[in-house]
């Protein structure tokens, strides 16, 4: 499975402050690894390591199934957001990481 991710964007937030966002697709991996990467605790744990803010955004399309733009419909995807680009960086590889490791477990448990 593929993991779309744009480059994180610079906008300029209230303050003068940078604000850096980044989307990370997660519709298309296994679903022990989604439920893991959108997991309450998951994203919490990535957040404090992190210093970013996640926010689970979309709906899960199964494979054949295409979201309908005129509804603003999108695949499931995380939202990542800092004040740096190197927080969302380093939040958008601990994604990275638990879902990797979560589909690398569903494969072993599979094959047992």
């Amino acid at each position: 499975a593929a993991a779309t991710a744009a480059a994180a964007t610079a906008a300029a937030a209230p303050g003068g402050l940078k604000h850096y966002r980044l989307e990370f697709e997660i519709n298309d991996f296994p679903q022990h690894a989604r439920w893991k990467a959108t997991h309450r605790e998951s994203i919490a744990a990535i957040q404090e390591k992190s210093g970013a803010a996640l926010t689970v955004r979309g709906q899960y399309f199964p494979p054949g199934s295409t979201p309908d733009s005129s509804r603003g419909e999108r695949k499931l995807f995380l939202v990542i957001e800092g004040g740096s680009e190197s927080v969302v960086k380093a939040a958008r590889a601990e994604v990275k990481r638990v879902i990797e490791e979560a589909t690398a477990r569903g494969l072993i448990s599979t094959r047992n």
